[in-house]
């Protein structure tokens, strides 16, 4: 099966039923993996298609850029990670100021409601969305019950004691524990760039 990539705007032609996993998924690491694939299996429980919803880029690099850490990923690696899970379609939503500025429950009806009808949302149990990150599981399922939706809080994975996060294995990027974080990533971390010409030492390694 081809995963759909499709690209969110206003006004796009919305999904049907669908059971959504929801989040920026940067590094598509294990717990991110997992928690794909519980979506997929839930959406075959319910008899629906398993769509993921994600965004162009980390909201930090919109709402605090001066310090937002590098991305693990471009758009279009996280797009062929995430396909590889094997969900039915992944939904773009390109990440703005208006985006960020959105209380929790505009977000919900605007955004997530207005890209498909959800029958389940799956997020991490430490998801954050909406303006100030103010909404979380709680006022998620808050939605839920007033829109029809249920929403499942997805235990992080934990490795070496500790849970598996984004900002964790760019911590040991960063470090230069590349091993550590390949086991949290569940393959190697990989950089993209340009050569260029510069002493030739790298003929001699």
């Amino acid at each position: 099966m081809t995963t759909r990539i499709l690209e969110w705007e206003c006004g796009t032609e919305p999904l049907g039923r669908v059971v959504v996993a929801l989040g920026v998924f940067d590094g598509v690491h294990l717990g991110h993996q997992a928690l794909v694939r519980d979506s997929i299996a839930l959406a075959a429980e319910r008899g629906v298609q398993c769509a993921v919803l994600t965004f162009d880029r980390d909201p930090d690099q919109v709402v605090s850029p001066d310090t937002a850490m590098p991305q693990l990923l471009t758009l279009d690696e996280k797009l062929a990670y995430l396909s590889e899970v094997g969900p039915d379609v992944v939904v773009v939503v390109g990440f703005c100021r208006h985006i960020a500025d959105t209380a929790p429950d505009r977000f919900v009806t605007d955004v997530l409601m207005d890209a498909c009808a959800p029958v389940e949302v799956v997020v991490g149990r430490d998801f954050r969305y909406g303006r100030h990150a103010s909404g979380g599981v709680r006022s998620l399922a808050e939605s839920g019950e007033t829109h029809g939706f249920g929403v499942v809080a997805h235990e992080l994975i934990e490795v070496g004691g500790a849970p598996v996060t984004s900002t964790r294995i760019r911590g040991l990027v960063a470090a230069g524990e590349v091993e550590e974080a390949a086991e949290l990533l569940g393959r190697y971390h990989r950089v993209r760039g340009s050569v260029w010409r510069g002493r030739g030492m790298g003929a001699e390694l």
